[in-house]
């Protein structure tokens, strides 16, 4: 499959150096998931993300060391052994990772803890089925990770499928998930091998706020020659993924 310039990636990485806050609002029952079977793709995954930078002095003031956070956040998750622990320690970093694969849902926790004081936690779902159980997944992972000072980051994207490709109707496909999600597109960038528009939906429950607008869902439309297939990637408040 070709690639095409990673336009989401660019536009998390930029959100990322700056920080930004997602605020919170009321919702209704309409959602992406059912927009998936709307516009009849078949939902493949979820990728979640959600992450905090901790203070400097965390590890002092809890007394807990890089990896030994790491087992708390697990623990408090409610991950049980067995789990794949790995644990890199080298001149300007720390890393420690705890991967617990199931078969629905892959989790993966990181401590981060680098040399120029820059400390992050981070917890990653990879989902597979069950894809009504990411918003709780990331509540209970926003909770955990709030205990420790400050509001956490978070994000997912879903990623589904349709057979053959759609490309040249891809306008007609947007204006079905535009109409459902009531989108009022920010921006968009339109070429023969993808689509991609980000913009704000009163139908999800959290924004950012980026060049002085709201956002808050993010959609790209490829095509993956190799399996002959039309990909449908929507996230919020932004694609995480590359794609």
């Amino acid at each position: 499959m070709k690639k095409k310039p990673i336009i989401a990636s660019l536009l998390f990485i930029f959100l990322l150096f700056l920080g930004f806050q997602l605020i919170t609002y009321a919702t209704d029952e309409r959602n992406m998931i059912d927009c998936y079977e709307d516009v009849e793709f078949q939902l493949e995954r979820a990728e979640a993300n959600i992450w905090i930078k901790l203070n400097e002095d965390t590890e002092n003031y809890y007394g807990y060391t890089a990896d030994k956070m790491c087992m708390m956040i697990a623990e408090q998750l409610g991950l049980e052994q067995p789990y794949q622990f790995n644990f890199i320690d080298s001149k300007n970093s720390t890393i420690c990772t705890i991967t617990k694969e199931a078969k629905s849902v892959t989790t993966e926790i990181q401590v981060q803890k680098f040399s120029n004081g820059n400390y992050y936690a981070i917890i990653n779902y990879h989902i597979f089925d069950q894809f009504e159980a990411v918003e709780s997944l990331m509540k209970k992972s926003e909770d955990v990770l709030r205990a420790f000072g400050g509001e956490p980051v978070s994000n997912h994207t879903l990623v589904g499928y349709s057979p053959g490709n759609l490309l040249e109707n891809k306008s007609d496909l947007f204006k079905q998930i535009e109409s459902y999600m009531d989108m009022r597109v920010v921006d968009e960038l339109d070429s023969h091998e993808f689509y991609n528009a980000y913009g704000y939906s009163r139908h999800i429950n959290k924004f950012i706020i980026f060049s002085g607008k709201k956002v808050n869902i993010d959609v790209a439309i490829t095509y993956d020659d190799v399996r002959d297939q039309t990909l449908l990637y929507m996230g919020t408040p932004i694609i995480n993924i590359e794609y």
